[in-house]
């Protein structure tokens, strides 16, 4: 709340009013000194207006403020419960309700969620995330049905190597329970408690069922499980190295599938099997920038790079390739030069290139596009054209699209297109409505102003070769003022920023009998920044090329890529030869330094310190780049504080640079120090990729339905179990058999979209049988206490408080004309 008085008011400059008070003191002397032709009551008047604007100036110079205390209170309101029903809705409406209450201050102490025990699960992750404490209740079975088994508690994914770790959860007593694992018995107990650990067992890679059966002799009772999957071990790529580099690797990377590749035979193919790429410094002076290019886009999309200093005192700088440069979180410090010094080589590089081709799809969505073209509508061989082209984009490249009418709509904005997603643009775009607003003139559509737009964007785009596709039906509307627009600077400025735009135009508005198809024309060559780059499909017959068009460009962004690829190799090959001197080499020091850490080191990679400190041979001196971390540094160096091991953030990968060989010579006492192993495993973990789970869940598997949160509108869903696909319908928020119910037992559920499918989680489907429900508390999935209340934070804050005596004199000055007027007359 907000508390003001007038002792609140204080003034800056007390010392003004003095000043004004005698000026006013002065002024009503004079006029009552001075003898004068006005009555008496027109002279006081006068000089009441006056001191008015007197006394306003002299505040507003004293600078009067406002002192204001402004009050927050955090303050629970107890215990929120949130019943969970499976419907996704319910639980984000639920998460609105709490995020509105932290804001105003007044969230729930405690969030309580109760419901059948797939749906509280469902909930909680959602609801988790909200910081406040969480405790779950769920439907447990119990009474007149005995003993029953309620819930298998185990994660979905495993790493290679780690043990299985799960719960059995069930209500009552008595019977046994049977553990099996992929159909094995492992082992068998009474069920004497409310949760009882799984036996503890190390799976192999792949898909595992585990299963808890309740025995009545030998009789099954009740039956159910839970899928998992243990990920196969991080595939690491050694690139460039020596026979003896890559046999150290093995006893640095135990855990990984390593396979060497030499610089010559490696190509962006080989990055799409692996997590890590490991590479000497050595090995970037034959590398092309082509490879570069591809190892850049390789971390800009989630994967890990590490580069070491081996060979560096053979390496300058100046001829790696410049993208492999860019992806270093260091900058190279070269030996001294003998003068008189070449130009320094720019390490600093422009914006990162992330993919090799990004392209735009500018597409008109006016009313005049659902006229048909043969059997189909001109949107929708529009939309064909996009789907299939998009079927040609290499992973890791970008595409958007944009629909326009008066106004433009992204459907998307540029993004790494998976293959699943060019189904799902599609189908978003043929359920896009066309736009019936007109402008004064009847236009529908503003083509200059999507270009435009779209330039904006693709100026921005973090890739090597940029390309527009621009599909219209027709002429584009004159700007605000009547006049025809100049589309050829849109082209202009396109090839200024290296930007190739192809257009299309389609349907009778450009057949040369139709009124205004010579303006339409002449747009459409007018934009093309190629001559041979402008389409004119004015028939059913030529719109058929729509697609081969849109193809046709993915084919030429391709195309400009390799040419700009080879360019730079050129480049590159030219300085060397241009080189008046063999280039300086990187400058390595040597000598005996203790290695010190940093707290970035113990925060990121969790190694201790040994005592005493591991020492080094020698390390090649670089600068840490902006965002970067040293993690490593060294004792005994005179120079600034040296980087040993810098990590640091490229795009979403992580990318680290041991400024030191992986050998003997270069590493002196850290190669004998017994953790080192077990330190670089740990630095390679680190740059692997992070899992991030699928935001969808499956909330639960009953023959009767198996839940989906947040089910994608349109796509199909298939059980697929042993090999056999059975078709689901989506119901109420469940996917449900068509005829009868669900088998039980393992299986996965799959997503469709069009021709392309995932799969989206595994389950395993169980029928509970009936029994009275009570309510059993599980873990609170976060321990801590509730929330409490804290003492108000009191804020005071200043302001000037000028506006009412602004106000005051503007009054005062607007009264003299008419005072003076009345004086006149008078």
């Amino acid at each position: 709340m907000l508390a003001f008085d007038l002792q609140s008011l204080s003034l800056a400059s007390p010392q003004n009013l003095t000043l004004a008070a005698a000026g006013g003191v002065a002024l009503i002397l004079l006029v009552a000194g001075l003898k004068s032709r006005h009555p008496a009551a027109a002279r006081y008047g006068a000089l009441v207006v006056r001191l008015l604007v007197l006394a306003a100036l002299g505040l507003a110079l004293a600078s009067p403020s406002i002192t204001a205390q402004t009050e927050e209170r955090f303050a629970p309101q107890g215990v929120w419960n949130l019943a969970a029903d499976g419907s996704a809705a319910t639980v984000s409406n639920f998460s609105a309700r709490v995020r509105t209450a932290f804001a105003e201050g007044k969230p729930p102490s405690l969030i309580e969620i109760s419901g059948k025990p797939a749906h509280v699960r469902a909930a909680a992750a959602i609801v988790e995330p909200l910081e406040v404490p969480v405790r779950l209740k769920e439907e447990a079975v119990a009474g007149d049905a005995g003993p029953v088994l309620v819930s298998v508690d185990a994660p979905a994914l495993l790493s290679p190597g780690e043990p299985l770790a799960a719960t059995l959860r069930g209500a009552g007593r008595g019977g046994d329970v049977r553990f099996l694992v992929d159909g094995k018995e492992v082992a068998r107990e009474p069920l004497d408690a409310d949760a009882l650990g799984w036996p503890q067992l190390a799976l192999e890679p792949g898909r595992h069922d585990i299963v808890a059966e309740l025995m009545d002799g030998d009789d099954v009772r009740q039956r159910i499980g839970h899928v998992l999957r243990v990920d196969r071990m991080p595939r690491l790529i050694a690139l460039g190295m020596t026979g003896a580099e890559f046999a150290r690797l093995e006893t640095l990377a135990p855990n990984y599938e390593r396979r060497a590749i030499d610089i010559k035979d490696f190509s962006k193919a080989n990055l799409q099997e692996a997590e890590v790429v490991v590479l000497p410094i050595l090995a970037g002076l034959d590398m092309t920038d082509r490879q570069a290019h591809a190892l850049m886009q390789f971390a800009a999309n989630g994967g890990g790079v590490l580069i070491t200093a081996d060979g560096a005192e053979q390496v300058s700088p100046e001829m790696l390739p410049s993208e492999l440069r860019e992806l270093l979180p260091v900058r190279l410090m070269q030996q001294p030069r003998v003068p008189p010094p070449d130009p320094p080589v720019k390490e600093e590089i422009g914006k990162a290139e992330v993919a090799a081709v990004s392209i735009m799809y500018v597409i008109d969505r006016s009313t005049s596009m659902e006229s048909k073209v043969g059997k189909a509508t001109r949107w929708d061989i529009a939309v064909e054209a996009v789907r299939k082209s998009l079927e040609k984009l290499d992973a890791w490249d970008r595409a958007s699209v944009v629909a326009f009418t008066l106004k433009r709509t992204w459907m998307p904005r540029p993004q790494v297109v998976a293959p699943f997603d060019r189904e799902l643009i599609a189908r978003e775009l043929r359920d896009l409505e066309p736009d019936h607003e007109y402008d004064p003139r009847g236009y529908n559509t503003d083509i200059y102003k999507a270009v435009e737009e779209g330039l904006d964007v693709l100026e921005k785009e973090p890739s090597a070769v940029k390309m527009m596709v621009l599909l219209t039906d027709g002429g584009d509307r004159d700007d605000d003022g009547g006049k025809a627009r100049n589309h050829r600077a849109l082209a202009e400025r396109a090839i200024s920023k290296k930007i190739n735009i192809v257009t299309l135009g389609i349907g009778d508005g450009f057949n040369e009998s139709s009124m205004g198809s010579a303006s339409a024309r002449r747009l459409i060559n007018d934009i093309a920044t190629k001559p041979g780059y402008a389409y004119i499909a004015p028939d059913a017959k030529t719109a058929e090329v729509a697609p081969v068009v849109f193809v046709r460009a993915v084919e030429l962004s391709y195309e400009a890529y390799t040419e700009e690829m080879q360019r730079r190799e050129l480049e590159k090959k030219k300085r060397a030869v241009d080189q008046p001197q063999k280039p300086p080499v990187v400058e390595v020091a040597k000598g005996d330094y203790a290695l010190q850490w940093t707290t970035v080191e113990q925060q990121l990679l969790g190694s201790e310190i040994p005592k005493p400190p591991p020492r080094l041979a020698q390390y090649a001196l670089t600068r840490l780049r902006e965002h970067s971390a040293n993690a490593i540094t060294l004792g005994g160096v005179k120079d600034e504080q040296p980087a040993l091991l810098t990590l640091g953030g490229y795009a979403l990968g992580r990318v680290a640079f041991w400024a030191s060989g992986l050998d003997d010579e270069s590493l002196g006492g850290v190669g004998q120090w017994k953790d080192f192993p077990r330190f670089y495993a740990q630095l390679v973990r680190w740059l692997q990729p992070r899992n991030e789970p699928d935001p969808r869940l499956i909330s639960g598997a009953t023959r009767a339905g198996i839940g989906l949160i947040d089910p994608i509108e349109g796509a199909q869903y298939v059980l697929r179990r042993d090999g056999v696909e059975s078709s689901l319908e989506l119901e109420n928020g469940e996917l449900r058999a068509r005829e009868g119910t669900l088998p039980d037992g393992a299986a996965e559920i799959i997503e469709r979209m069009g021709s392309e499918e995932r799969h989206i989680g595994d389950v395993f489907i169980t029928e509970r049988p009936a029994a009275a429900s009570v309510a059993r508390v599980l873990d609170e999935i976060k321990p801590a206490a509730d929330l409490a209340e804290l003492p108000p934070i009191v804020r005071t804050t200043r302001r000037e408080a000028l506006e009412p005596l602004m106000a005051l004199l503007i009054a005062a000055l607007a009264l003299m004309p008419i005072e003076r007027f009345v004086r006149r007359r008078s």
